[in-house]
């Protein structure tokens, strides 16, 4: 996808947000309108993750990007022990309300069932 006149972050929200999107997002900005959280997912997956809702792991690498935000990934389990990616997010800090407002979005996936 070319950026065009677009920063990063501008053409990833328009990729999210247009109508074919395969992608739920959630965001969070700060006063300054600066995204601070990002959570999205691929709507094809919801399918496996309505199948399995027992066994979410999650897991995140530390500020490996060039924004110094940590990705945060919840994973689910198939009862074979396969595994399939429920959910990603970008988090501001390893802090506990950091994980809880990424939980909370991942919440709002199970509510669609």
């Amino acid at each position: 996808m070319a950026l065009g006149v677009y920063t990063f972050i501008q053409a990833l929200f328009q990729a999210f947000e247009s109508r074919d999107s395969e992608y739920i997002m959630q965001y969070k900005t700060n006063n300054a309108f600066c995204l601070t959280y990002l959570f999205f997912a691929q709507k094809r997956l919801l399918a496996l993750l309505e199948q399995f809702l027992e066994t979410i792991l999650a897991n995140y690498t530390y500020k490996t990007n060039q924004f110094c935000f940590l990705f945060f990934v919840m994973i689910g389990v198939t009862s074979l022990n396969m595994t399939f990616y429920v959910a990603f997010a970008f988090l501001p800090y390893e802090e506990e309300g950091d994980y809880v407002w990424a939980l909370s979005c991942l919440c709002s996936l199970y509510r669609r069932f």
